[in-house]
Parts: C-alpha cells; sequence; structure tokens
C-alpha cells in the first residue's frame, strides 16, 4: 500500500493552480462545443470523454480524500490499542 505522504501529494497536486486552469479550459472546450448547432461526431465524441474524465476526476478527488482521512485515523496508538482489543477477543 502507498504511504499516505504519496496520495496527500498527489491530492495537492490536483488542488493545485496549475490543475485549476487545466479544468478551466476543459470546461471551456467544453461550453463551447455543447453550444455548437451541428457539432461533428468527432465533437460528439470529445464531448463525452469529457464528462467521462471531470466524473474520474472527481471520483479520484474523492476516494483519495477518504483514503487520507481514513489513514489519519489509523494513528500508532490506535493501531496497538486495536491490535491489544483483538487478542483480548481470542
Amino acid at each position: 500500500m502507498p504511504k499516505p505522504g504519496c496520495s496527500k501529494r498527489l491530492l495537492n497536486e490536483l488542488h493545485s493552480k496549475s490543475t485549476q486552469n487545466f479544468l478551466d479550459s476543459i470546461n471551456s472546450l467544453l461550453k463551447e462545443l455543447e453550444e455548437k448547432e451541428d457539432p461533428e461526431t468527432k465533437e460528439l465524441y470529445i464531448v463525452e470523454n469529457i464528462y467521462q474524465f471531470i466524473e474520474k476526476f472527481k471520483m479520484l478527488q474523492s476516494n483519495l480524500e477518504g483514503y487520507i482521512k481514513e489513514d489519519r485515523r489509523k494513528l500508532p496508538g490506535n493501531k496497538l490499542a486495536s491490535l491489544l482489543e483483538d487478542q483480548d477477543k481470542m
């Protein structure tokens, strides 16, 4: 399992200004293509791909946030206490 620091760095990068600029560009292109009166087939595929990308991007952010929060709850003291509780149950 990757270290939580790596996940935190990735999440920070997803929230960075450069990533936000990238997403703004994607949204501008999406708006432009959606407003087109008679889009070509390739443009429709691009719109579909953008929506899929945005959905996957949001899922990645959400999963990383959950992973990081879950890892914070597993502090060394909590792990030890959890092990001791498990031994007591045996």
